[in-house]
This record gives structure tokens, C-alpha cells and sequence, in this order.
């Protein structure tokens, strides 16, 4: 008897050292016995489980999970790792199961001892982890690598039903002005609002997107910076998705308004079309950035579908790209002098620097096709003060042979813009020799109209120094 009472003491501390719920079901899934350590039940109190099913208990999902893991542990003896979703007061909860057969006599029909693990907190930290790993912390809106897969999974559903179906890709207009002069704060605001704006431009047969992933979660999607995309499905011509993506166009241009100031944002617009334009994913969201850029050089604010001649077009400006990283270094740019005639004496009066391209391959290229290139890429710094420098040190030469002559040399606007350009300006005539009065520099229209404080304040300090 002491054997006994001890032994049964063991048993009932090991039961309650188990943080796991405990039962015993029979085939039906009928609570046989039940146990649990938690202050808190499952669903109902232990006692009034015994002798009801399953079915009885849980909600139907839930049930048919438990149910199933019976079978399987009837067929292999155990079951480990089927989960389950239970909505309580308190909140939602995940449970997974580890189910044993019991050995019973073969007269019995089988039991079963279930283990019920809580795994929410589990369950939470990896929703949390899928949404950094497939959302945008700042919009909330599916990543770049979510919208792929959710392209190809509609391709897939476009395939069987031979549809079609189309990818936007977005660009906001003018996103870095507000950064540079409003702040980040106000940049991030932006992108927010934008994302919402976008999404009350999409139809509403769309893909909807929301906060977890499901198989039909991507209709709109920020891909980075100021770069979002959209799925558009079921359409039966361009037209569709071109109307869509002028909807778009006509909601980003109301004002937005931001510390009492009204901002407005234009957006430029690719689009690609499955089958027509690619067989998946990636292919159609290049050929839609293809497309978008298309639409910056046709004058921003405008959408463009894609043709096999921007591919050309965006390979050939790749190419030039990379060329134009090394043409400085390999000595392929010269300056052209533009003189200006004294009409009385048929002297040279003053001469404008023209700079010229010379390619390996390509020959002469002019500079409205690699000045703005050199723009993008951060290469007009170094190649403008190349030609400052040059231009100046061959009118020092002319000045020094007895030919006084001024040189009036181009600015790009992002050279006017560096804080920088005054030191540099004042480097270049020390080390040339050039007499300040002798240099003009050149500006667009465009360069004085962009922050006019401190465009006069640069100006007034040129002057100073004696350029004009």
C-alpha cells in the first residue's frame, strides 16, 4: 500500500511539473481524462469536458486538426507537430499537439494521451519575423521580394485561365526636394500618405494587400526609397491598366500639405504586361523600371508601356554609364573653344568652353547625351572641375603668350549647388594663374531659381573675388 501511495505521489508531481495540457480521447475524440497545471483551462472547466467530443469543445478548424492527429497516431503510433488556432477572451492562441497511443486490451477501442503545447508566443515571434523578412517597416506595405512572389503566383493563376495581367512601377517626382529641404521626418510622412494615396488609385478586383501574408496579399508594394510597384489583374487590354495608372497619376497630384505648406508630388509610371512583355516576375518588374524611366525622360509626370526598343535604349545608356567611369582617366574628353569677335578689330575677345566626349567606339558624343548621365551618377563633380581647370589653364597660357582673353565655362547645376564650389573655384585660378576678372562662369536658369538665398549668396561671393 505504501508502494502504491508513493508511487501515485511520483505520478501526480510529474503531472503537475508538465506545463503542457494534458488528455486522454478516445477514437471518437471523446475526454476521457484531462489534466492541467494552468490556472487557466483551455476552453472549458476540466469537469465539464469529461464525456463530450472534440467537436463539442473546440471550434470546427480546430476539431478536424485534433481529429486528424488521432488518425495519424492511430496508423503510426504517434503524432508530433500539427497546430492549431484558437481564439479565446483573451486573445488568439497556437497550440501544437503531440499525440501517443495508448496501449489498451484489444477489446477497448484505441485511447490516446495528448499533449497540447502553447505556442503563441512562438507563433507571434515568427509572424514578426515574416512581416520584416516580407512588409516595409515604414508603410507597412509587401516588400520587394513579397511582390515578386506574389507576381509569380498570379502568373501562375493567369496561365491556366489564359489571362493577363499588368505591373505598374512607380516613381514619386521631385521625393528628394522634400527630403533635402524639409527633412527626413517629413520625407518618411510623405512616403506614407503616398502609399495610401496609390492604393486608393488601384481597382478594387486588385490583389488587396493586408497585414499577413496570404496567398492574395500584393496589390501595391514600396520596392525602396520613393519606389513602389502594383499588380493589376484580369485585364483584357493595355488600355486597363494604362487608365489605371492615369487614375494614379490625377490622385498623386493633389497637394499634400505639410507644416502648413503645400507640397506636390507628380509620379512617373512603367508598365508591363504579362505574357506580352515577360514570363515572370523579375522580367516584367525590369521591364516596368525600364518602361518608368522612359517616362522621366519623356517629361516626368506621364505613364509609358514597355516596348523591346527601352531595353535597347536602357542597355546602350548601361553601357555608356560604364564607359563614362573610365573616359576621364583615359584622357577621351577635350574642350572646343567658341570664340566671341571684337566686330571692329577682328580680334578675339572672349572664348566659351564646349566640352566634347571623343568614345573609343562610338566616336564624337555630344553633351546632351552624356552631361545628364553624368548627373545621375555623381560623375559631373570630378569632369566639370576637369574642365574648369583646363579651360582656365589654357587662357593663362594665351594671356601669359600676350592674348588677353576671357573664358566663360558651364556650371552644371549640381556643381553650382556643392558648398565647395567657391574653394574649388579659388584653387583652380591659383594653380592656373588665371586672372579672376578672365573667368565667367555660366549658369542655367534653372540653378537660380532652385533656393534662391543662398543661390544670390554664392553668387555675391564669385563676384567678389572678381569672377563674373
Amino acid at each position: 500500500m505504501l508502494d502504491l501511495r508513493t508511487a501515485n505521489a511520483r505520478n501526480a508531481a510529474i503531472l503537475n511539473a508538465i506545463p503542457d495540457l494534458l488528455f486522454e480521447l478516445d477514437m471518437d475524440g471523446r475526454y476521457i481524462d484531462y489534466h492541467s497545471s494552468r490556472a487557466e483551462p483551455l476552453v472549458d472547466p476540466v469537469e465539464s469536458c469529461i464525456g463530450k467530443t472534440l467537436a463539442d469543445v473546440l471550434p470546427p478548424e480546430a476539431a478536424e486538426v485534433c481529429m486528424s492527429a488521432l488518425r495519424t497516431a492511430l496508423e503510426q503510433g504517434t503524432s508530433t507537430g500539427k497546430q492549431f488556432e484558437l481564439r479565446q477572451p483573451r486573445g488568439v492562441s497556437w497550440f501544437e499537439l503531440s499525440v501517443s497511443r495508448k496501449d489498451t486490451n484489444a477489446q477497448q477501442k484505441p485511447h490516446f494521451i495528448v499533449l497540447s503545447r502553447d505556442i503563441t508566443e512562438r507563433k507571434e515571434a515568427e509572424i514578426r519575423t515574416a512581416r520584416l523578412a516580407y512588409f516595409d517597416t515604414l508603410t507597412g506595405l509587401p516588400n520587394r521580394q513579397s511582390f515578386l512572389e506574389g507576381i509569380d503566383r498570379e502568373i501562375r493563376r493567369a496561365l491556366l485561365g489564359e489571362r493577363k495581367l499588368a505591373v505598374l512601377f512607380m516613381d514619386l517626382d521631385g521625393f528628394k526636394n522634400v527630403n533635402d529641404t524639409m527633412g527626413h521626418g517629413a520625407g518618411d510622412l510623405v512616403l506614407r500618405w503616398s502609399a495610401e494615396r496609390l492604393g486608393q488609385g488601384l481597382r478594387h478586383s486588385d490583389l488587396v494587400s493586408r497585414a499577413a501574408p496570404t496567398e492574395s496579399d500584393v496589390k501595391l508594394a514600396r520596392l525602396g526609397g520613393d519606389e513602389f510597384a502594383a499588380l493589376v489583374l484580369d485585364i483584357a487590354r493595355p488600355e486597363e491598366a494604362i487608365f489605371v495608372a492615369h487614375r494614379i497619376g490625377q490622385l498623386m497630384r493633389r497637394p499634400f500639405t505639410l507644416n502648413g505648406r503645400a507640397v506636390t508630388l507628380t509620379t512617373s509610371i512603367g508598365i508591363a504586361l504579362y505574357p506580352d512583355h515577360g514570363q515572370d516576375g523579375s522580367t516584367l518588374l525590369k521591364h516596368a523600371d525600364t518602361a518608368m524611366y522612359h517616362a522621366k525622360k519623356s517629361g516626368r509626370d506621364n505613364a509609358q508601356l514597355y516596348s523591346a526598343s527601352l531595353t535597347e535604349q536602357a542597355m546602350q545608356r548601361m553601357e555608356l554609364d560604364t564607359s563614362l567611369r573610365v573616359a576621364l582617366d583615359r584622357g577621351e574628353f577635350h574642350l572646343l573653344y567658341q570664340p566671341q569677335i571684337e566686330a571692329s578689330t577682328g580680334c578675339v575677345h572672349s572664348v566659351e568652353a564646349l566640352i566634347r566626349w571623343k568614345h573609343p567606339v562610338r566616336g564624337m558624343i555630344q553633351p546632351l547625351e552624356f552631361i545628364p548621365l553624368a548627373e545621375e551618377n555623381g560623375l559631373i563633380e570630378p569632369i566639370g572641375q576637369w574642365a574648369l581647370h583646363t579651360a582656365c589653364t589654357d587662357a593663362a597660357q594665351w594671356n601669359r603668350a600676350g592674348n588677353r582673353v576671357s573664358v566663360a565655362v558651364n556650371l552644371s547645376p549640381v556643381q553650382f549647388r556643392n558648398p565647395g564650389l567657391l574653394q574649388s573655384v579659388a584653387d583652380v585660378l591659383e594653380q592656373t594663374g588665371l586672372t579672376p576678372e578672365l573667368l565667367e562662369l555660366e549658369i542655367t536658369e534653372s540653378s537660380l531659381m532652385e533656393n534662391s538665398a543662398a543661390t544670390i549668396a554664392t553668387l555675391h561671393a564669385l563676384r567678389d573675388r572678381g569672377v563674373r
